[in-house]
């Protein structure tokens, strides 16, 4: 099976409008990207393929760069459920798929305009009247809505021989697991921190796609302020999925393909775990035993006033009313002192 990484953009003109108005349009970018994919795959080869969705809103110096990582299979079930089509070789035009991306995206944001959903405070003021706003995506429609398509699968003998650079489909799972849940910057690469400024090293493109690695210094409160940029609103979600994975689906259409393939269907080992059973699952770790004594380890409420913080044990564990423990039981660092006997 083979499955082709794309990458939908944004024109950089909309930067200020979409962090404004993040929940309605970070929607609309999940939305114009899937509905791009799934109607040409109906149109080209009568399939509704499996699509995972991945949102990044930053660029290697921490600035606004919305854009979506994408997963497609190569393949899919056909309207009636009857089949399982795989699509070797050419999969989609990606002129085709910029042009059908940009229409569905544009006439969603003038439909959010006129329906009076957008907000334009801050640095969105200047697109609030009609006439700049009409200015505005007359611009993003001149502007080169940019989708890259990768390919990625399971290649034969003969395919090798003539391009052993060929990707694998375990690249691929390896590239969305490490940047599926990833913060706006990692702390390999932050070079040297002090009161002064902060360095980090960032990527120097160039207009062949090449780029050369450099550093960079921002004060504390400018390296502060890119970072929140990209601290995402309550209840919106990066990880989205749609076609045959769909979540209210993805069970039923799993095992329906698993059925025409002739394959036994196998759910999730993981699914309807609790995070610490996930790790010790996955990883053969208890996250919630210490590593240090093996003992296992309960969490607690905590709360305070200006007498003594009170700790209580959630869950099923012996004495889970309120522990009192006043003020003065602090070590010299001002922590904790968890040799204190009222521990």
């Amino acid at each position: 099976m083979s499955y082709h990484h794309l990458v939908f953009t944004v024109p950089h003109d909309l930067n200020e409008l979409i962090y404004n108005n993040q929940k309605a349009l970070l929607d609309l970018l999940f939305h114009s990207a899937q509905d791009a994919l799934l109607e040409l795959c109906l149109e080209r080869h009568n399939i509704k393929p499996g699509i995972i969705m991945v949102l990044h809103t930053f660029g290697s110096s921490m600035t606004l760069h919305y854009h979506l990582h994408v997963l497609i299979s190569a393949g899919g079930l056909t309207p009636d459920d009857a089949s399982f089509k795989k699509i070797r070789g050419f999969f989609l035009p990606v002129q085709k798929i910029s042009g059908r991306y940009r229409k569905h995206f544009m006439r969603g944001l003038k439909r959010l305009y006129r329906k009076g959903k957008l907000s334009f405070n801050g640095s969105a003021a200047p697109y609030e009247s009609e006439e700049s706003f009409q200015n505005l995506c007359d611009e993003c429609y001149k502007c080169l809505w940019n989708v890259n398509l990768k390919r990625y699968g399971s290649y034969s003998e003969e395919d090798r021989e003539r391009d052993p650079s060929l990707p694998d489909v375990e690249d691929v799972i390896g590239y969305f697991g490490r940047y599926a849940d990833r913060t706006a910057i990692t702390s390999s690469r932050i070079r040297d921190v002090s009161d002064s400024g902060i360095t980090f090293e960032y990527k120097d493109y160039h207009t062949d796609g090449s780029y050369d690695k450099k550093d960079m210094v921002l004060t504390p409160e400018e390296f502060i302020r890119r970072f929140s940029l990209h601290i995402l609103p309550k209840g919106v979600r990066k990880i989205r999925m749609a076609g045959y994975l769909a979540g209210n689906v993805r069970k039923k259409k799993l095992a329906r393909i698993h059925e025409i393939l002739g394959d036994e269907y196998v759910p999730s080992l993981i699914r309807g775990m609790k995070s610490c059973e996930v790790m010790k699952a996955l990883f053969d770790k208890d996250p919630a035993r210490c590593s240090n004594c093996g003992a296992q380890m309960h969490a607690f409420l905590f709360s305070m006033d200006k007498t003594a913080i009170y700790l209580r044990a959630m869950g099923k564990v012996e004495g889970s009313s309120y522990i009192e423990i006043p003020r003065y039981c602090r070590g010299p660092d001002g922590m904790l002192d968890v040799s204190h006997p009222r521990f």
